[in-house]
């Protein structure tokens, strides 16, 4: 939003070179006819190397779009209002999503802009679509309707360039200028304020070479490098030595030849020129904030020369009340940031440009939105700063950032990668990544010694068998995820001599328990490796959180494989009961090989809980009693199951002093740790404790009755309850 567009020829053929295997592929497959005279001849020659943001990536006011990937895909992220991320929706989104038509990606996209609530996009064949809001004609398609996925701009222009800003657009073709949507301002330079929703000739002298849209404002250049403005002049920005009156018609900023690349911001404008003598970046229009870069809040109607900023700057972006310029040697910034957008750490404006820290080696794109900024990398990969109100920052949340944070970025790295031998191969496995909005494309596979170097496909699943290895020899294998941003962290594994086998191994196996009767966990042993012999294996189980014979029936066996046999059944019933409880899990174990060796010798079974209701858990009560002068007195506690009481349960008591100041054998009976049982639908029980009197003057005394050893149920803290015994004397 708010920046130029300079599609030159050897910008053409740069993208032709990237995109060349994909013609065949672009947005629509049959090129009309060039429409209102435009031409493929005749392309502006501007030196490539002065550009400005568009072609890569694009902010609008809360969104943000980038192009990645061989297959040149579109990625939006931030606020979807009017369908502006293209993903056939409205909802806003914190992480990228891919522009999709019909449910495919859209491909082959060689230039890309943000209006404010929409985006639009010029394919390899030189057509152009947009979605997104279109209140103001700004789609271009002949109509006024938002729409949320990318339609064709009317027309059949072959664009090469595109630039969007608020609700209006313009466009350049070898040979032409067009502009449509808002005209409040003049801004689609016909002389008039009419609205068009279809791309209307704009005549500049000279053949058009790029264009940039701000806010009513619009500035492009010629192929001879003059630089024409038109639009609103609220503060100046038009640039041609006064201030207020509209400009419905282009006009020529006479004081700047040699302009190679040219933006606009809310209400000011920046540009490059490479003249013999002042060249350098000029700025013009409003002052406030510091957009300008000239040390003051002073506005200009005319273009005035930033200082410290070097004459080999190349890339330039203007949004809202800020600028950026770079080149390979440093990102700067100034202007408003009430939100971080100058990327400095701190959320002060600055009247001058300085440093963006992090970002001193190349950025070869930049974008500025309203308040947010992003720069692409040459991988692909996007970071953004700035206001975040509606995830236009694409990291995955909406809080706003005064430094950099990852948008669209490389796959992470890969988790649990497992090598497995078998006959004369290995086979790699891994775990699916996250995308974080990017879908994965391949996988690579490299053996570091150099046996072998493969990308596989995503669709070919989350594992690799690498055949035709030779016995004996040692692979290290790495192992990678690929998407449209590039490859990540590669998982080297530890070396792995190729060993044939034969190899046994046990799988995990879970199964709900049941009510009543016997459920089965059924385990698979697998015979890999070598497979024309006999062999076998001692297949165990053990107590985990199961427990037999309440929970499964205990069982080891031999199992055998006959020759070339892969595969075994080994069985364990499990005890079904309608008690409330957790999952539980038993163990299983390979041991006793003969003919084999083991390669992953533990399994584990797990029995779902599938009972509902609350679990069970055993609470004691608080009691007092006067002890009274002589003899002993029972004082009654109660026991109470809570939750369900659907299955039999049980647990011990047992009266202590603990840290008590009663004592057990002179104030209350002190007894072994007593079992009480619960049948199933019983929910309380009752115990009782002697307490014996006396005469003595004291304090009253205390003791616990203390549970233990729950069967069915759990002891929740504190498990116990207190016994206070009252001086009567």
């Amino acid at each position: 939003m708010g920046f130029e567009v300079n599609r030159s020829a050897p910008v053409r053929i740069l993208f032709g070179a990237l995109f060349a295997m994909f013609i065949a592929l672009a947005s629509l497959a049959v090129v009309p006819s060039p429409a209102n005279g435009d031409s493929n001849e005749g392309t502006a020659n501007i030196d490539p190397d002065y550009r400005t943001n568009a072609g890569k990536i694009a902010a609008g006011d809360g969104h943000t779009c980038a192009v990645a990937g061989p297959d040149a895909h579109v990625y939006c992220w931030g606020w979807n209002g009017a369908g502006q991320l293209g993903n056939g929706t409205t909802i806003d989104s914190a992480e990228p999503v891919q522009v999709k038509l019909a449910g495919e990606p859209i491909e082959g996209v060689v230039d890309l802009t943000a209006g404010g609530n929409y985006t639009c996009a010029i394919f390899e064949s030189g057509l152009g679509r947009c979605w997104g809001g279109g209140g103001a004609g700004q789609l271009g398609t002949g109509s006024t309707g938002s729409v949320s996925h990318p339609v064709a701009i009317a027309g059949n222009h072959f664009f090469t360039g595109i630039s969007a800003s608020y609700t209006t657009t313009c466009g350049t073709t070898a040979t032409q200028l067009y502009c449509w949507g808002n005209n409040e301002s003049g801004q689609l330079g016909q002389g008039d304020l009419i609205e068009r929703d279809e791309p209307t000739l704009v005549n500049i002298s000279g053949t058009p070479a790029s264009v940039s849209v701000g806010a009513g404002t619009v500035c492009a250049t010629n192929t001879a490098k003059d630089l024409f403005c038109w639009g609103s002049n609220s503060h100046g920005q038009v640039g041609i030595g006064t201030t207020g009156s509209d400009r419905t018609t282009p006009l020529q900023v006479s004081s700047l030849t040699d302009v190679e690349a040219v933006t606009n911001g809310a209400a000011h404008t920046c540009a490059i020129s490479s003249a013999a003598v002042g060249a350098g970046t000029y700025c013009w229009g409003a002052g406030s904030d510091g957009r300008l870069g000239r040390n003051s809040t002073t506005p200009s109607n005319i273009p005035v020369l930033i200082s410290g900023l070097g004459v080999a700057d190349r890339v330039i972006s203007a949004d809202g009340n800020h600028t950026c310029v770079t080149d390979a040697a440093y990102l700067r910034c100034w202007g408003d940031n009430q939100y971080g957008q100058l990327g400095n750490g701190t959320t002060t404006d600055s009247l001058v440009p300085f440093q963006v820290p992090g970002y001193t080696a190349e950025v070869p794109t930049i974008t500025t939105g309203y308040d947010h900024t992003c720069v692409q990398f040459q991988s692909g990969a996007v970071d953004c700063w700035g206001q975040n109100d509606r995830g236009q920052l694409g990291n995955g949340t909406t809080t706003n950032s005064s430094t950099g944070v990852h948008a669209l970025q490389g796959p992470d790295v890969l988790t649990n990668v497992v090598i497995t031998p078998d006959d004369h191969a290995l086979n790699v496995a891994w775990d699916f990544p996250d995308e974080d909005g990017v879908p994965i494309t391949g996988y690579h596979l490299k053996d570091l010694n150099g046996a072998f170097d493969f990308v596989t496909p995503n669709g070919a699943g989350n594992n690799r068998t690498i055949e035709n290895l030779v016995e004996g020899q040692s692979y290290r294998i790495s192992v990678s995820a690929i998407n449209d941003v590039g490859e990540g962290p590669a998982v080297v594994m530890p070396p792995v001599v190729m060993d044939s086998g034969p190899y046994v191994e046990i799988n995990d196996y879970a199964a709900y328990e049941g009510d009543s009767g016997r459920q089965t966990l059924i385990f698979s042993v697998h015979r890999f490796g070598t497979r024309n012999a006999a062999v076998q294996v001692r297949v165990s189980t053990s107590d985990g959180t199961a427990i037999q014979p309440g929970d499964y029936v205990k069982r080891s066996t031999v199992v055998k494989f006959k020759p070339f046999e892969t595969v075994k059944e080994f069985q364990v019933k499990v005890k079904g009961d309608k008690l409330v409880e957790d999952d539980e899990s038993l163990n299983v174990t390979l041991s006793e090989p003969v003919g084999a060796q083991i390669w992953d010798g533990s399994g584990t079974g797990t029995i779902w809980n599938d009972d509902a209701g609350v679990k069970p858990a055993f609470v004691v009560d608080n009691v007092n009693m006067v002890e009274g002068d002589s003899g002993s007195t029972n004082m009654i506690f109660t026991i109470t199951r809570t939750g369900s009481s659907a299955a039999k349960g049980s647990v011990r008591w047992q009266p202590l002093g603990l840290a008590m100041n009663a004592t057990a054998g002179e104030d209350f009976a002190a007894k072994n740790p007593t079992k009480v049982s619960f049948a199933a639908g019983v929910t309380s029980k009752t115990v009782k404790v002697k307490i014996f009197g006396d005469t003595d003057v004291e304090a009253n005394e205390y003791f616990q009755v203390v549970l233990s050893d729950a069967v069915n149920g759990d002891l929740p803290f504190p498990n116990w309850g207190y016994g206070q015994i009252l001086n009567d004397d």
